[in-house]
C-alpha cells in the first residue's frame, strides 16, 4: 500500500520513526523550548521530529498535511540578496 498521512498515522512509533528516516525528505529545522524541532516531507504530507538533546532521543512527531504547518518556519528563512 502506498504511504499515505492515514498509513503513516495508524504505524507504531517505531515505524513511523524508520519510515522518516529511510523516506522522509529534510527540509529545515526550528527550536521549540528545550527541543529542535525537525521538519520532514513524505510526498503528500509534513512530520515534525521533536529531538530532546538532553535526552538525545525523538521524543514525539507531529504529522499534517496543510502548509499551515510551515509557517513556524517562515521566519528563519534567509533569502539570497539579487
Amino acid at each position: 500500500m502506498p504511504l499515505n498521512h492515514y498509513v503513516f498515522l495508524a504505524m507504531p512509533l517505531e515505524e513511523q520513526l524508520t519510515t522518516l528516516w529511510q523516506e522522509g525528505v529534510y527540509l529545515a529545522v526550528r527550536h521549540e523550548g528545550a527541543h529542535r524541532v525537525a521538519l520532514h516531507h513524505l510526498g503528500s504530507f509534513f512530520v515534525e521530529a521533536y529531538y530532546s538533546p538532553e535526552h538525545n532521543q525523538v521524543e514525539r512527531l507531529r504529522s499534517f498535511v496543510t502548509t499551515q504547518g510551515l509557517e513556524a518556519y517562515v521566519a528563519g528563512l534567509q533569502l539570497p540578496e539579487e
